[in-house]
């Protein structure tokens, strides 16, 4: 049984973004340390899902209409990458993969997509590689490793 639908993003949906962004950076102590990718503003979630850079978003809902996931992937200067959020009661239910695979349909092929992850995020640790992604290399940003996994548009 399905429990969710995904579909493009409308305009009501920047509150609910902004909503499930902050209720993912509540889940632990270290994300709230970490302002990269946080959407705590409706100008940060109306630019995440229809600004300049984006190349692919869709966004996913409940049976209620609620929304419980997101992926963006936008242009950069170098590869593009991929910001994905999924609600916590809806993690390893097939989600993830899900929104992954809508938002690379829309990309053109040959794209060198990037994930980072915090080396402290266990959980995303373990979700990224299940979701196509393969780690690439690691960097140190303001102190803390980033692991870079990446992903191959077809």
């Amino acid at each position: 049984m399905k429990m969710f639908r995904i579909r493009p993003p409308e305009p009501q949906d920047e509150a609910a973004l902004v909503d499930l962004s902050l209720h993912f950076a509540g889940e632990s102590d270290w994300t709230s340390t970490i302002p990269i990718g946080q959407i705590d503003t409706l100008e940060k979630a109306h630019q995440r899902l229809f600004g300049e850079q984006v190349l692919s978003v869709v966004v996913a809902e409940n049976d209620q209409g609620k929304m419980i996931g997101y992926i963006g992937i936008y242009r950069t200067e170098h590869n593009p990458y991929a910001s994905i959020l999924v609600h916590k009661e809806y993690r390893l239910r097939g989600l993830g993969r899900a929104l992954v695979e809508q938002a690379f349909e829309k990309l053109p092929p040959g794209l060198t997509v990037e994930a980072w992850v915090g080396a402290f995020n266990h959980l995303s640790l373990a979700a990224t590689p299940r979701l196509g992604f393969h780690w690439d290399h690691s960097v140190e940003v303001d102190g803390r490793t980033l692991n870079i996994f990446i992903r191959q548009s077809e």
